[in-house]
């Protein structure tokens, strides 16, 4: 209920934080997911349930420059690119030697990193420096930049005041923590979704027709709308007649399933 939002008034500093913070958690919201993707709720922990609060701060924290201490070059989204669908090549000039997975649908994962040592985005964010390091990586501390260093992340954000507050509104704690920090990006890199594609929207229609088998008809029906039939970006597709696209798009799933 709104009106709990204003039941912090008039109360000592440390209530005042705890009724914010559970004003927060009553303000538990549901993923919108786009067609085609199951419902994420159960790859969810319980101990994180998604709210706007830790949405909008997971946000800000995740395009924020402040992974290089004293610098303000390096983001979150400076190796998880969302114009590179939230990932990048290892091989640019001064980047790092190993590709950034990307956060598409990352919700669904059950293991995390490249060789799966996560099992949770929360984890993810809470590891100590010599374990980002891959296995018989031997370099010196000049490489850090390639891996996830958190521990002095706490220490600049303390010192930036409307973060503090943030914190505070969000989590009820006095600042921000190296896991409420983890908490906050796991809920925003949660809701990084992609699907409602043509397959998808094609399945829709013969379920809904409850067809055995996907068919060029259900496929017809999905590109009829023109922003699906816009996505399609491969050169070689665009020179495709639109009504050879859905069987050339049906014989490209059946290969696919054999």
């Amino acid at each position: 209920p709104a009106a709990l939002r204003l039941a912090h008034f008039g109360l000592p500093p440390l209530p005042a934080l705890t009724t914010l913070a559970a004003a927060e958690r009553l303000g538990t919201i549901k993923i919108k997911v786009p067609r085609g993707l199951p419902d994420p709720t159960p790859n969810i922990p319980a101990s994180n349930p998604v709210t706007l609060g830790k949405w909008q701060l997971g946000k800000k924290l995740f395009f924020d420059t402040i992974l290089m201490a004293g610098a303000d070059v390096y983001s979150c989204a400076s190796c998880h690119d969302p114009a590179k669908g939230f990932t990048e090549r290892g091989d640019r000039p001064g980047g790092p030697s190993m590709n950034a997975l990307s956060l598409i649908n990352v919700v669904y994962q059950r293991q995390l990193f490249w060789d799966g040592r996560a099992r949770s985005l929360e984890e993810t964010i809470v590891r100590g420096f010599e374990d980002e390091r891959p296995v018989g990586d031997a370099r010196g501390k000049e490489n850090a930049l390639e891996h996830h260093i958190w521990g002095g992340i706490v220490r600049t954000l303390e010192k930036r005041e409307p973060y503090v507050r943030d914190f505070q509104r969000v989590f009820g704690v006095p600042g921000p923590t190296q896991d409420t920090i983890a908490r906050a990006l796991a809920t925003y890199m949660r809701t990084i979704l992609s699907g409602d594609s043509a397959y998808d929207r094609a399945e829709a229609v013969r379920k809904e027709k409850k067809a055995a088998e996907l068919t060029v008809e259900h496929f017809q029906e999905a590109f009829k709308d023109k922003e699906i039939a816009e996505r399609v970006s491969d050169p070689e597709v665009k020179d495709v007649k639109s009504d050879e696209l859905p069987a050339r798009v049906l014989r490209g799933y059946a290969l696919y399933q054999q």
